[in-house]
């Protein structure tokens, strides 16, 4: 939207501040058929990553034909329960993935909702899920480089057993005070330069990096 739209903001800003994509159609924020195929169209032309929040497997075959980079289902009433979308739901996952795959895109598809453990991580990709998509899990435990992390070793855990068996070592989250400039293939530029920045006492808030192998 265009104009008094507090709490909006329009894709061309989210370029402009070299953000790489966007989530629409979240269930907090649902909009209508209509401006969603906009939107997937104006972030495309943008070159922008688009994360499409559907609620059920008719919305995510639906709208895949529309080739979002990704679909990402959550069933609304399991959101911010701490009940996990792939214990409690995981036929919703197998179902999605076929109804994305049916579109014969590059659409992958993500889940969400009530994702609170390494393990219901892991679930989720057993089920054929290419990613999670996550707020209250993180938000909500008391330690957020804590969980990342067990989030992230779940993801990456089959890929590095089956083929990066040296990479199991390596840790996926490094607080700025741990990183520095012999990191840079891991953390990446901005992640070195956060660290650095700590190291010589700028004012940087506390944080963390996730490397590039997540």
């Amino acid at each position: 939207k265009v104009g008094s739209t507090t709490g909006f903001m329009v894709p061309e800003i989210v370029k402009k501040s070299k953000i790489d994509g966007s989530i629409i159609n979240h269930s907090e924020h649902r909009i209508t058929e209509k401006e969603i195929k906009s939107l997937v169209k104006r972030l495309k032309k943008l070159k922008l990553k688009t994360v499409l929040c559907v609620k059920n497997v008719s919305e995510a075959k639906r709208y895949a034909k529309l080739n979002p980079t990704y679909i990402a289902i959550e069933p609304p009433e399991l959101i911010g329960t701490g009940r996990a979308i792939s214990t409690e739901r995981p036929q919703l996952i197998t179902n999605a993935v076929d109804a994305v795959r049916s579109a014969k895109n590059s659409t992958k598809l993500l889940c969400g909702a009530g994702i609170v453990s390494g393990y219901d991580v892991a679930r989720a990709k057993q089920l054929g899920s290419k990613g999670i998509l996550v707020a209250s899990g993180i938000v909500k435990a008391k330690n957020w480089k804590k969980i990342i992390g067990e989030f992230s070793r779940a993801l990456i855990k089959k890929q590095l057993k089956s083929n990066q068996p040296n990479m199991a070592k390596l840790k996926s989250v490094y607080s700025f005070e741990e990183a520095n400039s012999k990191n840079r293939m891991l953390l990446g530029g901005k992640g070195v330069g956060l660290s650095e920045m700590t190291r010589l006492k700028l004012s940087v808030p506390p944080g963390f990096t996730i490397t590039t192998q997540v």
